[in-house]
């Protein structure tokens, strides 16, 4: 029963009723047992960055650092973040290389990124090391890379890049295609708000449920969470 499950639970559950999910839960598990970098396809809400977590924790990665970042920030700020900085050969800010090597990272709306930025990240993957802000010598770097993309907009990738991203892509369905998978994730969304407040956990009626699916209001899992 959801009403259940401990907050680990929910955090680990993954729905799969429709054709669409049940696809990409079996795409989960394949790309799990390898260690290829993966572009995830989708619009905004679909879940990119929980497929990402979710095949992390099932890879031989899983008891080393998931990080994310978006590709939308500053680029000054981006760069910070993500590489960190040094002074005369002293760390003043570590940045989330440092913190997921060995691990993976999540490069969140990577076409956001400029042509010079999206260089940099590719001479990474390349050299398999990189340098801090203001730092004269590499750090060695061993770690996985998914990047994340709305279909319309992965023409702005870098096609070197992508070639180089580009050993899996997975695509992740809208809610409009995962009709039959509603149910269950209203349960588990209302299931996580009563164990967060302390709640005793209450059932939505079949009428209630049949009405939301009906409705078609919800354009993605976010806003599905957010009702």
């Amino acid at each position: 029963k959801i009403e259940k499950f401990s907050r680990k639970d929910l955090d680990s559950e993954i729905v799969a009723i429709s054709k669409s999910s049940k696809l990409l839960e079996k795409k989960i598990k394949e790309v799990s047992k390898t260690d290829s970098n993966i572009v995830l396809i989708g619009d905004e809400g679909c879940g990119k960055e929980f497929v990402a977590s979710k095949i992390h924790d099932s890879s031989h990665r899983a008891k080393k650092n998931f990080k994310s970042i978006d590709c939308r920030l500053d680029k000054n700020k981006f760069e910070e973040q993500l590489f960190g900085s040094e002074d005369n050969q002293v760390i003043k800010e570590l940045g989330l290389l440092d913190e997921v090597n060995r691990g993976t990272i999540y490069l969140k709306n990577i076409t956001a990124l400029p042509d010079k930025l999206q260089g940099k990240i590719l001479r990474i993957l390349d050299e398999k090391k990189y340098y801090r802000i203001g730092a004269l010598n590499p750090n060695v770097l061993d770690l996985r890379v998914f990047a994340s993309s709305n279909k319309k907009l992965i023409d702005n990738l870098r096609k070197d890049l992508l070639k180089k991203l580009n050993f899996t892509i997975i695509e992740i369905p809208n809610l409009s295609d995962r009709k039959s998978d509603v149910k269950s994730l209203i349960e588990i969304f209302s299931s996580e708000i009563f164990i967060e407040k302390g709640l005793k956990s209450k059932k939505f009626s079949s009428e209630v449920i049949t009405y939301l699916i009906d409705l078609n209001y919800f354009k993605n899992i976010f806003q599905l969470k957010k009702f």
